[in-house]
């Protein structure tokens, strides 16, 4: 019966394999069932990967449906022109006679996507559940060029979506490229996008050049060694170079380099990443070349609304690379995530996420799971009062200190409020006064005696 229904069906074990599938999914796939039962599925949704992996990370159900009840969600189905979002059910299993082999496993029920069927929409919802962020960030994928990964450029934001579409149009083209970030932002992790965005028998070589470490003679045989070749092999292509960091570029290697740029007969391509502010630390006609088309990522904390997604990315890049495999972050910690202000930029965030990742016991990441220094960062960020925007009373404030440090010293004596006073360098008399008036206690001025101490 389940061979023969007309929707797609498929069964994934406990460890990840297709164990089962109908003929229904041979059709909607275009492989037969040997091929299709041979495939290991992964939690993730990258596309630069064979499309016999690609085809079972579509399929790949989310790691919390292997347990609980019947759940919904989506998958994405990979045919050979294009990949599909489908809706699905997640049906768990345990042992039974007709799947002995797929004990805590999952049977998928594939549907038909309906026009009022639609994936959750990218909005800003303040705490995306884990397979919402899985199935936008499969939409971002699906709808941006298939070679391009774009683990790292996941987001709702518009610079998040502005920076998705000038990486797919930048490796269309050999236009010098300049990518602006601050450090820690993944700037140098975009180059190899681009510059292989066709795949490396059409990009050729990329050719790095750390420009801080670099002078006249590392840029000059650089170049020179890269027109060699090409005149050696010249229906091989050109390739580029990759200045890292180039506003940190000496200015003799600036003049150098720009003599090349300027030769009529040697077309150089170039991917530059530097720090803000890089024009003003670049002779004009470099910068003139290198920013035919300018990428700038903005720091996360202009961003807040794309920390949840790319940490959720960072979790199935762990997916990919190991047995494990987790669903996501849980609730609580993803809206401190997303709240902390993360100084190291996305670099950071990689850290701690892989970290967390290995660290887990469970389906979930969890606060516990966090570098000891994240947690505590993020603690007390749960622990933060709202900003008080009223105006402050200072007398009332200094009133308020006052009178903390007038019951301080008087429990340190022990009582004795003329010890107290000598401590706290004012008299006696006054500090009865403040005590009587914070206490509503008689009115203690004409004591002067140690007697004093005595009186209720």
């Amino acid at each position: 019966m389940i061979q023969q229904a007309a929707q797609p069906i498929y069964a994934v074990s406990a460890g990840m394999r297709v164990v089962f599938c109908n003929q229904a999914l041979c059709d909607a796939t275009g492989f037969d069932d040997e091929f299709l039962t041979s495939l290991t599925c992964v939690y993730q949704t990258a596309s630069d990967q064979p499309p016999s992996k690609r085809l079972a990370t579509g399929l790949c159900p989310p790691p919390d449906a292997f347990s609980g009840h019947p759940s919904q969600g989506w998958i994405t189905l990979l045919t050979e022109n294009h990949a599909e979002l489908r809706p699905a059910t997640f049906v768990p299993t345990g042992a039974n006679e007709a799947l002995s082999n797929l004990e805590n496993g999952v049977i998928v029920f594939v549907h038909e996507a309906q026009p009022d069927d639609q994936p959750p929409p990218l909005g800003r919802e303040e705490s995306p559940d884990n397979r919402h962020l899985h199935t936008a960030i499969s939409q971002m994928q699906v709808a941006t060029a298939s070679s391009i990964n774009i683990d790292r450029l996941v987001g709702i934001s518009p610079a998040a979506q502005r920076i998705r579409k000038q990486v797919e149009v930048a490796g269309k083209t050999g236009a010098n490229v300049a990518i602006i970030g601050p450090p820690g932002s993944g700037r140098h992790n975009i180059a190899p996008l681009i510059h292989f965005a066709n795949g490396p028998e059409l990009a050729g070589p990329m050719i790095p050049i750390q420009c801080p470490l670099s002078n006249m003679e590392t840029v000059q045989e650089t170049i020179k060694e890269l027109y060699r070749s090409h005149k050696q092999f010249p229906d091989e292509p050109l390739g580029r170079l990759f200045l890292k960091d180039v506003d940190q570029l000496p200015e003799q290697a600036q003049a150098e380099l720009l003599g090349f740029l300027q030769l009529p007969d040697f077309q150089l391509s170039l991917i530059a990443t530097a720090s803000p502010g890089v024009e003003n630390r670049l002779r004009p006609e470099l910068w003139q070349h290198l920013s035919t088309l300018t990428i700038e990522l903005p720091r996360l904390l202009e961003r807040r609304e794309d920390i949840p997604y790319l940490a959720h990315a960072i979790v199935e890049q762990f997916n990919d690379a190991n047995r494990t495999q987790l669903a996501g972050i849980d609730s609580e910690t993803q809206s401190l995530l997303t709240r902390y202000d993360w100084p190291g930029e996305l670099n950071e965030l990689t850290e701690a996420i892989d970290i967390a990742c290995r660290e887990t016991t469970a389906v979930q990441i969890r606060l516990q799971d966090l570098p000891q220094h994240l947690r505590i960062a993020l603690r007390f960020l749960d622990q933060e009062p709202a900003a008080d925007k009223t105006t402050i009373d200072l007398d009332d404030f200094l009133a308020e200190i006052e009178e903390q440090l007038i019951r301080r010293a008087v429990a340190h004596t022990g009582g004795n409020k003329s010890e107290a006073a000598r401590l706290l360098g004012i008299s006696r008399p006054r500090l009865l006064r403040r005590l009587a008036s914070e206490t509503e206690l008689p009115d203690f001025t004409e004591l002067d005696s140690d007697t004093a101490e005595e009186t209720p």
